[in-house]
């Protein structure tokens, strides 16, 4: 049963990052918006300074890349083996 929601939470990651990996390259559509990073801290005015002057990123550009391929596609293609051989491990040990 592990090993199952193993195999599953490693599809969805790769179908997160296939996804990402598609607005990067413009064929779906993104968010509206784009957020992250932890910016409260328990005292709204640090708060809303970290807000204020958080660096602007772009979901649907490329930040990262290495040998031609974006961290989505990097993300999408070892999250989706990964998720191959946790169900290939699956039905052998139920064969």
């Amino acid at each position: 049963f592990i090993l199952f929601l193993i195999g599953m939470n490693l599809l969805i990651g790769a179908g997160l990052a296939i996804w990402h990996s598609g607005v990067e390259l413009k064929i779906f559509k993104g968010l509206s918006s784009c957020g992250g990073g932890n910016l409260l801290d328990g005292n709204a005015g640090i708060a809303l300074d970290n807000l204020l002057n958080a660096p602007v990123v772009r979901c649907d550009e490329v930040s990262w890349s290495f040998l031609g391929l974006s961290m989505a596609n990097w993300n999408g293609f070892i999250t989706l083996t990964l998720a191959i051989i946790a169900f290939s491990s699956l039905l052998k040990e139920k064969s």
